[in-house]
């Protein structure tokens, strides 16, 4: 019994200094190294440097708030009393594309070259930081739901959360916890309003991560793993969601009546050749999925 008691002490101290160290993380700023950091590196970097926004003086404020696809237009250009030390909005918890390529930073024209230069160190490494935490939740997310549904595939699932939700910064899956990109069907929490294929597609609101994780494995199982014949693998996913394994063959099953997950399957919005399967697979590639 002893032991017992000794043993459970012991982990609860580790606990405890374990909760103390992340919290020294994100209590803290980041370094204006742009070089990988250990995360032993991590809590001491991120206390340095850090730019208190109060401090600034700025003439102008912006001219309009920055729109979900903001491209950097000199009109639009952002404020530094819209972000915090990291570059991270301070009014909402999404970033637009703009933002999450750490673009927006070089435009904070209020800041010298090396304030610049530091915020987007400490951009970068807090980007890397929420890449990690991200992509863990969502492989253990999907390791349980591959219980209840054997023919998921682990990476498949967490590439298109990556793919649709920006690794949960966009505002669809920050405000809605959409991850998905799953469009409204009537269901009884309501939608949300976004562009998409038009510029009022309406998206489901999901009270949580978890329903819409679990709508996903749901709607996965349903429509398109009846397509899957055998082990349900990487590339029989990826033509499972478009219909085939390039745009060509994909429009071609489109246009004889079939269903894809997403218009990307057919359809490059940027003129290119690489479909949504290709990009499901690239994202696998790149974050060892």
């Amino acid at each position: 019994m002893l032991k017992i008691f000794l043993s459970m002490g012991i982990s609860l101290f580790m606990l405890f200094q374990l909760g103390k160290y992340i919290d020294s993380i994100f209590a803290t700023s980041i370094p204006a190294s742009e070089g990988d950091l250990e995360v032993s590196d991590m809590a001491d970097s991120l206390s340095k440097n850090i730019i208190y926004v109060d401090n600034i003086k700025e003439k102008d404020k912006p001219l309009r708030p920055l729109p979900q696809d903001y491209t950097g237009s000199f009109d639009s250009r952002p404020s530094v009393s819209e972000y915090n030390w990291m570059g991270l909005p301070l009014d909402r918890d999404y970033l637009n594309a703009y933002e999450w390529r750490g673009d927006h930073i070089n435009d904070l024209k209020a800041l010298s070259f090396k304030q610049r230069k530091d915020m987007k160190a400490r951009f970068k490494i807090w980007k890397k930081i929420h890449i990690s935490e991200f992509i863990s939740f969502m492989k253990e997310s999907f390791k349980e739901e591959k219980k209840i549904y054997p023919k998921l595939n682990v990476s498949v699932c967490v590439a298109q959360s990556i793919l649709e939700s920006r690794f949960n910064t966009s505002k669809l899956s920050v405000e809605s916890n959409n991850l998905f990109g799953h469009k409204y069907r009537g269901q009884a929490q309501g939608y949300v309003i976004a562009a998409d294929d038009t510029p009022r597609d309406k998206f489901t609101k999901f009270k949580s991560q978890w329903w819409s994780i679990r709508a996903h494995s749901e709607l996965l199982n349903r429509k398109y793993g009846s397509r899957i014949k055998g082990r349900a693998t990487i590339r029989k996913w990826c033509k499972a969601l478009c219909g085939g394994e390039t745009l060509a063959q994909s429009k071609r099953f489109v246009a004889r009546g079939g269903q894809t997950y997403a218009t990307a399957c057919y359809k490059n919005s940027e003129g290119g050749s690489e479909c949504y399967g290709d990009k499901i697979k690239r994202i696998i590639r790149t974050y060892n999925l």
